[in-house]
């Protein structure tokens, strides 16, 4: 038994007041099994103190009761601390109890002041964009949700069809929520969907994507790859820079989470 006048007794008697009973003591979650684990309350006791004893954690969302996601199955979502270096497109990040998707990251040092990630995002609640600026010193909680992998097929009209790669269910997606994602998004490109108590809430690209030049200047003479870069549009109306000897149908591989020019493929 646990002796309830120590910080892990107090911890135990928290936890298992935080699990989440039905009326009477039908049910709780469990969520490191993403099911209802059916039982009374002496089930209840066993799943939080071994979970204790064995140093493994008890999920919850802040202080409180665990947090769920409703796709059919009941899910929770995890919570981890990052350095907010860490922070790139895409990440769903919890701060003041508010869930926000990061759509983009600039990192900014001005002058001797402390560096800071200057950061645009989307509060998940209301929809609403942000601008935040986050000290490079500071940690914050970068929350997991459930991701599923979907192929992007075509766009119709503001409209843009995923496809589940097994069950080819297709969902469609309204073009406010991919806004920042649609220059590096083509036809097949495979996806991860983010779902969030039954709502998508966002969509992650893979790191880099190959895109053609469309139009592009020609080199400047005695120019060097190195020594300067031009303008380039890409097919998906995407304009990066990109080196001299990059020309019209190359193809480019580009950094999703910048828009950086990383390598020419073809």
């Amino acid at each position: 038994m646990v002796p309830t006048d120590s910080a892990l007794g107090r911890h135990f008697i928290e936890s298992l007041m935080d699990a989440e009973f039905d009326a009477g003591c039908s049910s709780f979650l469990d969520p490191s099994r993403g099911r209802r684990a059916k039982g009374c309350i002496g089930h209840a006791f066993g799943y939080v103190y071994n979970r204790l004893m064995t140093g493994a954690t008890i999920p919850t969302v802040g202080i409180g009761r665990p947090a769920r996601v409703k796709t059919g199955a009941m899910r929770s979502f995890a919570t981890m601390l990052i350095s907010v270096t860490q922070v790139r497109a895409g990440m769903i990040l919890q701060i003041d109890g508010a869930l926000f998707r990061v759509m983009k990251t600039h990192h900014v040092a001005p002058g001797n002041v402390r560096g800071a990630m200057q950061t645009t995002m989307r509060n998940l609640a209301n929809g609403s964009k942000v601008e935040k600026r986050l000290r490079t010193t500071d940690r914050v909680e970068r929350v997991t949700v459930e991701s599923q992998e979907m192929e992007y097929l075509y766009a119709d009209g503001d409209e843009y069809v995923f496809m589940h790669p097994e069950t080819y269910e297709q969902i469609n997606l309204h073009r406010d929520l991919l806004e920042d994602r649609l220059p590096y998004l083509l036809p097949n490109t495979r996806t991860t969907v983010d779902v969030f108590e039954g709502n998508v809430i966002g969509v992650t690209l893979p790191t880099t994507v190959d895109l053609t030049v469309s139009a592009t200047e020609p080199a400047l003479r005695g120019a060097t790859a190195s020594a300067s870069m031009k303008p380039a549009t890409l097919e998906t109306g995407l304009v990066i820079q990109v080196p001299q000897f990059v020309k019209d149908g190359d193809v480019v591989r580009v950094d999703t989470t910048d828009g950086r020019y990383v390598s020419r493929v073809s």
